[in-house]
């Protein structure tokens, strides 16, 4: 028997019943369940000599619906874990606040930071400009930015060959003198 690698099969529902095909090896099969449907295919192409995994994915107009809502829900989930954490949230009360658990939270921060591409003008280690540092939603959107990160944009959009008044710690942007 030849081994290949695992196929993936969209099954559909016919009536009472589960379709699928594997075209390729000219298998096609059925059952009232999954799981029938899953053991008949594996049949089929032991018939015609192969062995393999098959991973079926059950397709239809309310199916597509629901992974796209799941879709969704992670986007708007990684997003307001992201946006509390900027914030200064802790794990536990990012996980209470969002209805996750603190493992999941942590998993979500990991894989956002994995995602996130290395800013321009930042150097190794550092994070960027200060109003390069707050981060974008899933839609691409900004998320919101701190009170220093609008004093960055201000001082940098100074009108050019204009020296911007120098910062001084604990003086508001508005309050400065030249």
């Amino acid at each position: 028997m030849k081994k290949t690698k695992a196929i993936e099969c969209r099954a559909t529902r016919h009536a009472d019943t589960w379709v699928a095909s594997i075209p390729h090896h000219g298998v096609y099969g059925h059952g009232r369940t999954l799981r029938a449907l899953h053991s008949n295919l594996l049949q089929g192409l032991q018939l015609v000599g192969v062995t393999t995994e098959i991973t079926l994915v059950p397709v239809s107009p309310e199916l597509e619906r629901l992974r796209r809502a799941e879709a969704a829900y992670e986007a708007a989930l990684s997003d307001a874990v992201t946006a509390l954490a900027a914030h200064g949230g802790t794990p536990r009360d990012i996980a209470d606040a969002t209805g996750v658990t603190t493992t999941r939270v942590a998993a979500l921060r990991i894989k956002r930071k994995a995602r996130r591409p290395r800013k321009q003008n930042a150097a190794p280690g550092d994070g960027g400009l200060p109003h390069q540092r707050h981060g974008e939603g899933a839609d691409g959107r900004a998320l919101p930015a701190s009170r220093e990160d609008h004093e960055c944009v201000e001082m940098c959009a100074a009108e050019p060959g204009t020296p911007s008044p120098a910062p001084r710690a604990g003086v508001p942007l508005g309050d400065r003198k030249p």
